[in-house]
Formats: structure tokens, sequence, C-alpha cells
């Protein structure tokens, strides 16, 4: 009750650290410029390194080891750090770090202004941490779900890239045969036989053309799963006179 009264007292912003502070595993009031701290709230292992009453300095340098996952100790240290705690607490009421711990739990540490001096600095900050394990694995699973729907969702793009790159290609084979009949026929304007030979692989190539680009509209359907197969009788002999009429 005293740290929510304490937090509500403040800036508005501290609502939102009301609920840190009554579900936090460690609560430390410390002062910055005397360097000295009381335990509020601390497990076992909090009590046992900083026992009731302190200097800073004397348990700093133990902290990280205890707590933060080999890794994770630089950037805790640093969070740590009296020395920069008034500068960065400067335009703001508190600063926080998430990190590893050592048995892979992850914490949330927060450092809130108490009170302040004259000029603005810091005086009386609390320190809170508590175990935010639960929420920073879902996070990360949700993270790990968004990566791999991002991955699938580029591989996707570059197949389709690939698909459409090879269908241009394949479009542009009808199309120049349709191209090259017109132009055949041009030259021969009074052979009767040469123009229905070329009318004849114009027509061929046009429906080719138009099942390419059929196949092409087909994509989603592949996509979602719902092109169906279509059993039907044809004539092979046709089929690959045609397609070597196109080649």
């Amino acid at each position: 009750l005293y740290i929510c009264k304490l937090l509500c007292e403040h800036h508005n912003g501290y609502l939102k650290i009301e609920n840190t502070a009554t579900g936090a595993n460690a609560i430390v009031q410390a002062n910055v410029k005397e360097r000295t701290y009381e335990l509020l709230k601390g497990h076992d292992l909090v009590q046992k390194i900083l026992g009731q009453k302190g200097k800073i300095d004397d348990v700093m340098e133990r902290l990280p080891t205890a707590f933060a996952a080999q890794e994770e100790r630089e950037k805790y240290r640093e969070f740590l750090d009296f020395d920069t705690l008034t500068e960065r607490l400067r335009n703001t009421n508190s600063v926080s770090i998430e990190f590893m711990g050592v048995n892979g739990e992850w914490r949330l540490a927060r450092f809130i202004v108490k009170s302040r001096d004259a000029h603005g600095n810091a005086v009386d900050v609390l320190y809170v941490a508590r175990d935010i394990t639960e929420e920073k694995s879902r996070e990360l699973m949700y993270q790990k779900r968004l990566k791999a729907s991002m991955e699938d969702a580029h591989r996707a793009n570059l197949s389709k890239t690939a698909f459409l790159r090879r269908m241009s290609h394949d479009i542009r084979t009808p199309l120049n045969g349709i191209v090259g009949m017109i132009h055949i026929a041009e030259k021969y304007k009074n052979d009767v036989d040469k123009l229905r030979e070329c009318r004849q692989k114009a027509l061929q190539s046009t429906d080719y053309l138009q099942k390419l680009i059929n196949n092409v509209l087909d994509i989603s359907k592949l996509e979602s799963g719902s092109l169906m197969l279509e059993y039907k009788s044809f004539d092979l002999v046709e089929l690959l006179n045609n397609n070597m009429t196109v080649v």
C-alpha cells in the first residue's frame, strides 16, 4: 500500500507502474547523492546480498553476477550505474531494462524518481524489479511466429516472382508465333494455301497463349487449394501437333 500510494502521488505516468510495484520481487529505496539504500521488499537471495540497509558501492558489483545471465551482465551493470543515473533520470521519471536472469528467467528492472533537488536532479529513487518470464515468453513466441510468417511470405514472393518470370518468357513464344504468321501472311497475300497455313498456326498460337494466361489467373486457386483437376478425353496426336507447331 505504501508503494502504491507513493507512486500515485507522482506524475500520472506512474499509474502505469503501480502494477509493476505491487507484483515486484524486489523494491529498494536509494539516495543517489549519499549512495545509500534501504530494502523495502525482497526474496531470500536479495535479502542475503543487500541486507536491510547499506552503501550502494559495497554491493554494486555483486548484483550483476547474482541476478543476470552471463551475456546480460554488462548491460545490467550499466543500468545499475549510479554515476550516470542522475543524468539518465534528468528528463524522465523512470528508466527501465529487461534482462535474462541466471536461470533463464526474464526480469524487468526500473528506477523511479521519488524526489528531486532544487536543480531537478533525482535524489531519492525506487528500484523495482519483477519477474516477467511469462509475458516475455509470449512476446518471444509471437516474434518467432511473426518472423516465420515473414519468411514464408518472402519465400512465396520469390516463388511467385520466379514463376511470373518464366511465364513471361513462355508467353512471348506464342505471341512471337502470332506476329510472325501475320508478317508471313503479308508477304504471301495471293497464296491461298500459305494464308490458310498462317491463319491456322496463328489460331493455334492464340489458343496456346490463352491457356497460358488462364494458368496465370489460376495462381490464386493454387494458393488456396481450390483448384480442381478435370478428367476429360483429348486427342493426344492433336495436342502434340499443336505443340510442335508452336515449337
